[in-house]
This record gives structure tokens, sequence and C-alpha cells, in this order.
């Protein structure tokens, strides 16, 4: 996936982080650890990448960063689904939250990539005789606040 350069990406993931911080704003900050969170767990580094999406999803909290703080809520259901052994409940819980902020904000790509996420948890469902409790319908065209291509101001 990284042509095995996976230790040298995640390195210069690491660095933007420093360089950021070092400089002394916050500016995109979450971003910078949301990345390297990703980073890290695509390297299969499962427990650095924890740490790394729990900070951002600290500093977007803390800075009122709600997009961001939905992108993290979603890196930490990955995450807690990549564990060894993986944690079914938890992730679930995140691509939840997520999608509820998501669907809030209107990250409607943030919302689908939530729906797809919790339904691979489905069939683990079923293997554990668990009641499935199916997610929010995906908005329909129809209710949403954003134009359509083609769409001209006027019909607003």
């Amino acid at each position: 996936m990284w042509a095995g350069r996976s230790a040298e990406g995640v390195s210069y993931l690491e660095r933007s982080v420093t360089v950021i911080e070092g400089l002394g704003t916050k500016l995109y900050l979450p971003r910078f650890y949301f990345w390297w969170a990703e980073g890290l767990l695509l390297a299969d580094r499962v427990r650095e990448a924890l740490e790394a999406a729990e900070k951002a999803l600290a500093l977007a909290t803390e800075l009122g960063e709600r997009g961001n703080e939905g992108h993290a809520l979603r890196l930490l259901g990955d995450i807690a689904a990549a564990g060894a052994p993986p944690d079914f409940l938890a992730a679930e819980s995140f691509y939840e939250r997520s999608r509820v902020l998501a669907t809030e904000l209107g990250m409607r790509p943030l919302v689908v990539h939530c729906h797809l996420y919790r339904n691979r948890f489905t069939n683990v469902d079923r293997l554990l005789n668990r009641p499935r409790n199916s997610p929010a319908p995906l908005p329909s065209p129809a209710r949403t606040p954003y134009p359509s291509r083609g769409t001209s101001s006027s019909q607003w």
C-alpha cells in the first residue's frame, strides 16, 4: 500500500504535526493529527493511531471544529474495528456519533461513509444474535438544503 515505505510516510505525517505545534498555532492542528492517525492505522500501528485520533478529537472539540470532530469520530470507529480483537460495539457507536454530527452539519459524504461502515457489522450482529437497529435513512435529494447542479438560485 505504501510501496514498502510506511515508516517514511508516517514520519512525514508526524513531522507535520510537530511543525504546526512548533509554530504555536492550533489552526488545522486537529486535521494534521487526523492525517497522522490515519497513516498510523494504515501502517498497522493501531495503538498509536488511537492516541493520535483521540488527540484529534480532543482538539477539534476544544476548538469548535465540528467537521473535524465528525471525521475524528469516524476514524475512531475505524480504529476500534481494526483492533485486536475488534471492538464492534465501540466502532458502531463512533460511527453513529459521527453520522449524527455529519447529518447536522450537512456533510453528506461522511454520512454515507458512516452508513457503509456501520452496515459492515450487520453480519456480526446476526452471529451474536443481537437485535439490529436499522440506521436512519439517507437524506433524499428533495429534502436537502443544497441545490443540485443545474438548479438555479431562483428555484430556492
